[in-house]
C-alpha cells in the first residue's frame, strides 16, 4: 500500500511539473507575441542574440550605410574612428577632410580642408580617437595632426622643433591599452609612440621577410600586448610583441590594408583587393570572413580601414565611397 501510495505521489508532483511548465511557456508565448505586434524586442533580447551569434562565430550583417551629406559626399574614405560617445570619425581622404557622424548616421560637423598650413589636410589616410582627441594621419603634408574632438586644432606629431629630421608618411594610426601610439609608414616600418607623443622607436623595415614590411598600411594592438600590422604589399598580417620582435605571420592574402583587435583578441581584417574582411583569432587562424565585391547592401568594393566597437562593425568602403556597418 505505501509503494502504491508513493508511486501516485510521484506522479502528481510530475503531472503538476508538467503543467506549471505549460504555463510557463504559454505566458512566454503571449509576452512574445505582444512584443512582436509591437514591432520591438524584449529588452535585453537583442544584445543576448547579438552575444550568442558573436559568440558562435557568425558574421555580422549590414545595419547601416553613411554617404555624407548632399553638399559634401564622401569621397574615396580610408579611415574611421569611433568615439566614447559613439560618433564616428571618417577620414574624407579625397576631399581632404574629416567628416563626423553620431552613432545613426546623422551628419554632424567636418573640419580640415586641403593646405600645407597650421590644422590643414592633404590627403588624410586613417583617424583614430586617442586621450579625447582626434589624430589624424596627415600622409601628404607627412605628419599627424591632433585636433579636438569638435575639430579645433591642437598639435603636431612629429614636433618640427624638436624632431626636425624626423620623417613620418602616416598610412595608418593604431594604439594600445597603455597608450602608446603607432604609425605605419610609407618607408617600410612601424613608429612608436609614447603617451607624450614622443618618438620611441621603429619596428621592422624594407623586406619580405618575416619582421620586414612593404608599405604597411594599418596597425592596431590587441588586449595581450601584441602588435599586428597589415604589411599590405608582402600580402600578409603580422604580430609583433611590445618590444617590436616578430610573433607571427599569417600569408595568403591579397592586399590586407586595414587592421583592427576588438576586445576579445580577434583580429578583423579588410582585404583591399578581395573585397572582403576576414577574422583571425590570436594564433592566426582564419574563423570566418564577410563581405563580396558590390555596390548593393552587404557589399563592398576595395574595404580600407576597418574599426570595431562594441558589435558593430565600421568599414571605410572606399570605392562605394560611403562608411559601412555591421553588427552581430
Amino acid at each position: 500500500m505505501r509503494g502504491k501510495g508513493g508511486s501516485g505521489s510521484r506522479g502528481l508532483t510530475l503531472g503538476a511539473t508538467l503543467n506549471i511548465a505549460l504555463v510557463l511557456v504559454l505566458i512566454t508565448g503571449v509576452i512574445m507575441l505582444y512584443y512582436y505586434k509591437e514591432q520591438q524586442s524584449p529588452p535585453g533580447l537583442d544584445a543576448y542574440i547579438s552575444d550568442l551569434r558573436e559568440n558562435m562565430g557568425v558574421p555580422p550583417q549590414p545595419v547601416n550605410e553613411i554617404y555624407g551629406p548632399p553638399s559634401s559626399p564622401l569621397r574615396g574614405p580610408l579611415g574611421v574612428a569611433v568615439s566614447p560617445d559613439g560618433r564616428i570619425y571618417v577620414a574624407d581622404s579625397e576631399n581632404n577632410q574629416i567628416q563626423v557622424f553620431d552613432q545613426d548616421g546623422k551628419w554632424v560637423t567636418r573640419f580640415g580642408k586641403l593646405g600645407r598650413g597650421e590644422g590643414d589636410l592633404y590627403f588624410p589616410t586613417s583617424v583614430i580617437i586617442r586621450k579625447n582627441h582626434v589624430y589624424v594621419a596627415d600622409l601628404l603634408n607627412s605628419r599627424i595632426n591632433i585636433y579636438t574632438l569638435d575639430g579645433q586644432f591642437k598639435a603636431v606629431i612629429p614636433d618640427p622643433a624638436k624632431d626636425p629630421a624626423l620623417q613620418v608618411g602616416p598610412l595608418g594610426l593604431g594604439q594600445d591599452g597603455k597608450d602608446n601610439s603607432y604609425v605605419a609608414t610609407v618607408n617600410h616600418q612601424i613608429m612608436v609612440f609614447d603617451e607624450k607623443d614622443r618618438f620611441v622607436r621603429f619596428i621592422g623595415g624594407p623586406g619580405d621577410g618575416p619582421g620586414l614590411m612593404s608599405y604597411p598600411f594599418s596597425v592596431t594592438a590587441d588586449p595581450l600586448g601584441g602588435v599586428w600590422v597589415a604589411d599590405s604589399n608582402n600580402e600578409r598580417i603580422q604580430q609583433f610583441d611590445s618590444n617590436g620582435r616578430v610573433r607571427l605571420v599569417v600569408s595568403g592574402l591579397v592586399l590586407p590594408r586595414g587592421i583592427y583587435a576588438d576586445g576579445r583578441g580577434r583580429i578583423y581584417v579588410a582585404d583591399t583587393f578581395a573585397h572582403k574582411v576576414l577574422v583571425f583569432n590570436q594564433a592566426g587562424q582564419e574563423l570566418f570572413s564577410f563581405g563580396v565585391r558590390g555596390l548593393g547592401t552587404g557589399e563592398l568594393n576595395f574595404p580600407n580601414g576597418i574599426v570595431v566597437d562594441g558589435q558593430r562593425i565600421y568599414i571605410a568602403d572606399r570605392e562605394n565611397n560611403r562608411n559601412s556597418i555591421w553588427s552581430y
